[in-house]
C-alpha cells in the first residue's frame, strides 16, 4: 500500500525527511500480513514492560521519588528524561489516532467494495429474471432507503451493465433528493428522472447553507415535489454560521418556509414529513411552529407526519385530512407545554382531519395534569399505537395516556384501532397484577364518553407480546358498556379475553335494545386460545345478557382452536376462517423488542 496524503507535498515543501515516520506504516502492514496475526494476544505483546518508556523510567532498582541529598522531589535528570518520554507518548498518541482515521477510511472503501461484490454476485442469480421484475426489486431497495435512495440508486447502476441499462430506463429509480447531497449529484438525478416524474424530498434542517443552496438548485422542479420531509438530528450541531446567529430548528423552518412561499409553488405536494431524531429523546422542541400558512404555495398538501417534533401551524391547514403523530411524553418536567396537550392543540389546527394515527411512546407513567376537553368533530378513524408499553409502571391513578383520551373527543368516530405492544420486562409480573394493569389501561383506551360517538362502525383491539410464555391464568378485561354501541369487535390477543363492566359502575348493568348494537365479533391471530378460552369468553358475554344479541362470531388463525370444537360451542353463529393472518401489530410491534 502507498502512503499518499495531502500533507506529504507540504513536508516535501518544508524539506522534512518523513521516511522513518512512514515507515511505521510499513512495519504494521507487514505485521498484519502474518499469518498468524489473528492468533497472537497484542495485550501481551504490546505490554508494558515493551515500552522503553516505562524501561527508562521505571526499570531501575531505585526509587524516583526517594528524598535526595539537594531537597528536590525527584533527581533532576529523572525529571527531564520523564518529559521527554511524554512528549514522545503524545507523539506516538497523535500518530496511532491519526492512522486509526485513515485506516478507517481505508475500511470503508474496501466494505463499499464488498458490496459492490455481493450486489455483482447477486446480479448473477437473477439474471434469468425478467427486466420488469429486476426494476421492482430496485425501487423497493431504493425506498426502503429514505433519504439515502439517492446513493443506492448511484450504486445499483455501477454494479453492472445490464443494471445500469436497466437503471437508467426508470425515471422513478431518481426522484429522491437530498439537501445534503452534491449539487452535481442533484442536477444528474433531476436529470435521469426525466421531465415529468414526481419528487420525494429530504432536507436536513442542520445544515443551513446546504438546505439554501439546495432550494436554488430546486427551483424549476418545486412544481413537481411530490413528498417533503423535513428532519433535525440533536447529535449534530448546527453548522457554525447558523449557531453564530442562534438559529435553531424553529429558526431554519422559517427560513426555509421563506424560501418556499418565495414566489414558488408545489400544486402537487401531497405530504409534509418532520421529523427530529428517530428514538426522540429531545424534549425542547415542543415550542415549535410552522411559521407560515402552506395553502399558498402547496394547495394539495393532505398529510402530515410528526416525528418527535410538533411545531404547530400558525393559521389552521384546512387541507390535512390525515396525521400521523409518533412522539414520546418525557420524563422530566419541561417548561413548555406538555406534548399531549401539544397534539391537542395540533388537532384544533386541522379543521378538517378525518384520519388521525398517534403512536405514544412512555405514556405509562402517572400524570396528574388536566387537559382541556378537546373536540375533533371531522376525526373519522383514530388508530392508537402504544410499543414498548410496560404495564409494571403503568399508573392506574391517572396516566398521561388516560388524561389524553379523557380530553380527546371525536364525536364523529367510526374506526377505532388499539394496538398495544407490550414490554418485555412486563414478564416478572404476576398473573394478577398483569390482568389488573391490563383492565386498567383497557378501560382508559376506551373512556365512558366513546359511548358518546354514535356514527362507530368498528373496534380493533390488538395486543402483542415480545415473549412466548403463554398464561392460562392472564386475562383481558374489556368493558362492555365501551364496545356494546359498536357493531363490529375484532380482538387479537395472546391472553383469554373475557367482557365485564367497569369497577365503578357497579356489577350488573341492564342493556336496552336499542342500546346494544354490538352484532359481531371477530378474533384474529389469538395465538393461544383454546376451546376453554373462548368458552369463558362467550359466558362472561352471556352473563351480562349480551350474547343473544350477537349475530356472528369469526374466529380465523386461532391455532389451539379447532373448526370442530369451535362449531359445537358456537353453532350458527360461528364463521370460521381458514388461513394465516399477519397483524398489522405483529410488524408494527417487532421492530421495537431490541429496545424493550
Amino acid at each position: 500500500m502507498t502512503f499518499t496524503h495531502s500533507s506529504l507535498r507540504s513536508n516535501e515543501l518544508l524539506g522534512l525527511d518523513t521516511r522513518d515516520i512512514s515507515g511505521v506504516l510499513l512495519a504494521l502492514e507487514k505485521a498484519a500480513r502474518l499469518p498468524y496475526f489473528r492468533v497472537v494476544d497484542l495485550f501481551e505483546v504490546f505490554q508494558l514492560e515493551n515500552w522503553d518508556a516505562i524501561r527508562e523510567l521505571y526499570g531501575g532498582d531505585e526509587d524516583p521519588f526517594a528524598d535526595t541529598e539537594e531537597g528536590h522531589v525527584v533527581d533532576p535528570i529523572w525529571a527531564k528524561r520523564l518529559q521527554k518520554s511524554t512528549d514522545e507518548i503524545d507523539n506516538i498518541v497523535r500518530i496511532l489516532n491519526t492512522l486509526s482515521i485513515l485506516a478507517s477510511q481505508v475500511r470503508a472503501r474496501f466494505t463499499l467494495s464488498h458490496e459492490r461484490i455481493a450486489a455483482a454476485k447477486c446480479s448473477n442469480g437473477i439474471r434469468s429474471l425478467p427486466d420488469e421484475i429486476v426494476e421492482r426489486i430496485f425501487q423497493f431497495a431504493v425506498l426502503d432507503m429514505e433519504h439515502k435512495g439517492d446513493i443506492q440508486a448511484r450504486w445499483i447502476s455501477q454494479v453492472s451493465r445490464r443494471f445500469r441499462r436497466i437503471a437508467l430506463g426508470m425515471h422513478s429509480l431518481w426522484t429522491t433528493l437530498y439537501s445534503t447531497s452534491s449539487q452535481s449529484h442533484v442536477d444528474m438525478y433531476i436529470r435521469r428522472a426525466g421531465p415529468n416524474a414526481e419528487f420525494q424530498v429530504f432536507i436536513h434542517l442542520n445544515f443551513l447553507s446546504n438546505m439554501r443552496t439546495f432550494i436554488n438548485i430546486c427551483r424549476s422542479i418545486i412544481s413537481r415535489w411530490k413528498t417533503l420531509t423535513l428532519f433535525h438530528d440533536y447529535k449534530l450541531p448546527y453548522e457554525s454560521t447558523a449557531s453564530m446567529n442562534g438559529d435553531s430548528a424553529d429558526d431554519t423552518l422559517r427560513d426555509l418556509f421563506g424560501l418556499l412561499g418565495d414566489g414558488l409553488c408545489a400544486p402537487v405536494l401531497d405530504e409534509l414529513v418532520v421529523r427530529a431524531d428517530e428514538r426522540g429523546y429531545v424534549n425542547t422542541f415542543f415550542e415549535g411552529s410552522l411559521p407560515t400558512d402552506t395553502q399558498p404555495w402547496a394547495p394539495s398538501l393532505h398529510k402530515l407526519r410528526y416525528s418527535y417534533y410538533l411545531p404547530l401551524p400558525s393559521v389552521p391547514l384546512s387541507s390535512i385530512s390525515t396525521l400521523v403523530v409518533t412522539q414520546n411524553f418525557p420524563r422530566t418536567p419541561s417548561p413548555f407545554d406538555s406534548p399531549q396537550k401539544k397534539v391537542l392543540q395540533l388537532l384544533l389546527k386541522l379543521p378538517n382531519l378525518s384520519n388521525f394515527v398517534l403512536e405514544a411512546h412512555e405514556e405509562y407513567e402517572s400524570s396528574d395534569e388536566v387537559l382541556p376537553i378537546t373536540e375533533c368533530t371531522s376525526i373519522t378513524s383514530f388508530r392508537l399505537q402504544l410499543p414498548q408499553f410496560r404495564l409494571l409502571e403503568f399508573s392506574t391513578k391517572g396516566s398521561r395516556i388516560a388524561g389524553l383520551m379523557d380530553a380527546l373527543r371525536m364525536p364523529s368516530l367510526e374506526e377505532y384501532t388499539i394496538s398495544i405492544g407490550l414490554s418485555i420486562f412486563d414478564k416478572a409480573a404476576t398473573e394478577s397484577e398483569w390482568s389488573r394493569s391490563i383492565g386498567h389501561l383497557s378501560s382508559a383506551l376506551l373512556p365512558a364518553h366513546f359511548s358518546n360517538s354514535i356514527s362507530m362502525e368498528s373496534l380493533v383491539y390488538e395486543l402483542y407480546e415480545p415473549y412466548e410464555t403463554p398464561s392460562n391464568l392472564k386475562t383481558l378485561n374489556i368493558p362492555l358498556d365501551a364496545i356494546i354501541c359498536i357493531p363490529s369487535v375484532s380482538i387479537s390477543s395472546p391472553v383469554r379475553v373475557r367482557f365485564s363492566w367497569r369497577v365503578d359502575d357497579g356489577a350488573h348493568r341492564t342493556i336496552t335494545n336499542e342500546f346494544q348494537q354490538l352484532r359481531e365479533l371477530r378474533f384474529i391471530g389469538c395465538k393461544n386460545m383454546t376451546p376453554l378460552d373462548l368458552r369463558c369468553t362467550v359466558d362472561s358475554l352471556e352473563s351480562h345478557g349480551v350474547w343473544n344479541d350477537i349475530e356472528r362470531l369469526v374466529v380465523q388463525d386461532c391455532a389451539h382452536l379447532p373448526r370442530e370444537d369451535a362449531t359445537n360451542m358456537i353453532g350458527e353463529k360461528l364463521q370460521y376462517l381458514d388461513g394465516y393472518v399477519d397483524l398489522p401489530i405483529s410488524r408494527a410491534m417487532r421492530k421495537y423488542d431490541r429496545w424493550t
